[in-house]
């Protein structure tokens, strides 16, 4: 997933992203997809890293490839 995640910064292909994330087969692991994507950017300081994820979780939201639990699950990591 990290990978994937990479990509994407590089790419900012939400489509593919999304695609790639399907492909996995692993929705039970999509929180961890959440708590990855939220260190990245954390560790990465530049914004445009920041507002291509958010896109990102929107659109895995909107389409509901991440549930809303899965978000919450994957931000909670973070925070305990």
């Amino acid at each position: 997933m990290h990978l994937l995640l990479k990509e994407y910064l590089c790419s900012g292909d939400s489509v593919e992203a999304c695609r790639c994330i399907q492909e996995l087969e692993v929705p039970h692991f999509h929180h961890e997809l959440v708590y990855e994507a939220l260190i990245m950017v954390i560790e990465d300081i530049r914004e445009s890293s920041m507002d291509l994820m958010c896109s990102l979780f929107k659109v895995l939201a909107s389409s509901v490839i991440v549930t809303p639990d899965q978000m919450t699950r994957g931000t909670q990591t973070i925070c305990f």
